[in-house]
């Protein structure tokens, strides 16, 4: 279970998936199937919406904590590493074993990108309940898509 009894709590909880996003710069061309092509330079950065979200609102002064599962591979690290640098709490991290990291290979050019993404199912909070009922949060924000509530679980249902 996650600790979110901080003295100071997050103003908005962020549910979401997080990624490390693989970024090759410098590419003169996109690939093109058969072929292999050469960036210049290669970023590791914590993405998703979970960690993106989070990252702004809280170089915006608002504290924002992701809920998020996270695999305990290299890639994960990396996303841990820049949420850190980035001055984001790791509080709502749930560390999970995973067969494989969820990961973007993302490759910029010319104002444009291209992506392709790993998912390894590590979308869903089980104890969700608990952590929306522990938290002192005024704001929750959810990536369209995050499985939060299952149907049967909603408030808007059986009204």
């Amino acid at each position: 279970m996650l600790n979110l009894s901080k003295q100071r709590p997050p103003e908005v909880l962020v549910f979401g998936r997080l990624f490390c996003d693989v970024v090759f710069t410098g590419l003169e061309r996109m690939p093109t199937p058969g072929t292999e092509i050469f960036g210049s330079g290669l970023q590791l950065n914590a993405g998703g919406g979970a960690s993106i979200t989070s990252a702004y609102l809280t170089a915006l002064g608002r504290s924002a904590m992701p809920v998020a599962k996270l695999g305990n591979d290299v890639f994960s690290g990396e996303v841990i590493r820049s949420l850190d640098y980035a001055n984001v709490p790791l509080d709502g991290l749930i560390h999970v074993e995973c067969s494989a990291p969820q990961l973007t290979i993302a490759m910029p050019l010319n104002g444009d990108r291209a992506f392709v993404t790993n998912l390894s199912g590590l979308d869903f909070i089980e104890d969700r309940r608990e952590i929306l009922n522990v938290s002192a949060a005024r704001h929750l924000h959810i990536k369209k898509g995050t499985p939060i509530l299952h149907e049967a679980d909603s408030p808007f249902t059986n009204r």
